[in-house]
């Protein structure tokens, strides 16, 4: 299994790599990509690079931007590092649009776009943060031409929404709010005939599955085979055929090959 989506470098993940890591591949999760969200989180990919099965998406969170951040330097350093680690830099993210912190819309938009221009230079996927920015988003891909591939992660949303961004050839990234009594059952139906544009995530040490609220106090990418699960029980099809769908989906999107020792 692959955990697409998971912040080692935030705590309380960083403070226990080794625990969390070895309780990664005792629940057979084989590969993990840490998305950045600030600029200092790049320094810390470059101290931890060689971590075996795991993966980087570089990019600025929209609750991290400051009006004085410098658009060049993150480029240059997001270059620099792709081109020093080709194989290991799998994605631009997390990057995105969030109508719930107070950093300008015109800010957040116009960093939005330079990150796409720029994983499209690089040809690499998008990690696509969204909070409450559904409408826009819509806006945007209306307006946009040129797309790299996207995953919409954390999904959360009505079918209505669910259907847009599978129609304009998005993928969403499952979580821990899959299993939430909120998510709507309705998307479920939609999701079985677009298994195809599906990942797995955690977003640890955030978004605990609702099964382990109360039994532990922070997520981590061994919970993914929770999220399986509860895709498996939701669609009613057969495990070996939702997990070599996924992962056939998430080798082909970041680039992955089994043949690969990487």
């Amino acid at each position: 299994m692959i955990d697409t989506h998971c912040h080692l470098q935030i705590q309380p993940l960083a403070d226990n790599l080794t625990s969390v890591l070895s309780k990664a591949k005792a629940a057979d999760v084989d590969k993990i990509i840490v998305p950045t969200t600030r600029l200092n989180d790049f320094d810390w990919i470059e101290n931890h690079v060689r971590l075996p099965g795991v993966y980087f998406g570089l990019g600025i969170h929209p609750s991290e931007l400051e009006s004085n951040l410098s658009w060049s330097e993150v480029e240059k350093r997001i270059i620099h590092l792709k081109k020093t680690y080709p194989d290991k830099i799998v994605s631009i993210g997390e990057i995105g649009i969030d109508l719930t912190t107070s950093v300008d819309l015109n800010l957040q938009i116009d960093w939005f776009v330079k990150q796409v221009n720029l994983s499209l230079k690089l040809n690499l996927p998008i990690l696509i943060h969204n909070q409450k920015a559904k409408h826009v988003f819509k806006d945007l891909i209306t307006k946009i031409n040129s797309w790299p591939k996207a995953v919409f992660h954390a999904f959360i949303g009505k079918p209505s929404w669910l259907e847009f961004i599978f129609d304009h050839g998005f993928y969403i990234g499952l979580g821990g709010i899959s299993t939430y009594p909120s998510f709507n059952r309705k998307n479920w139906l939609i999701i079985k005939g677009r298994l195809n544009q599906v990942v797995l995530e955690t977003d640890s040490p955030y978004l605990l599955p609702t099964q382990l609220k109360g039994k532990q106090s922070y997520n981590q990418p061994a919970n993914v085979k929770i999220i399986q699960r509860c895709i498996t029980n939701q669609l009613a099809l057969d495990t070996a055929v939702i997990e070599a769908t996924i992962i056939k989906t998430t080798n082909n999107l970041f680039g992955f090959y089994d043949n690969l020792n990487r």
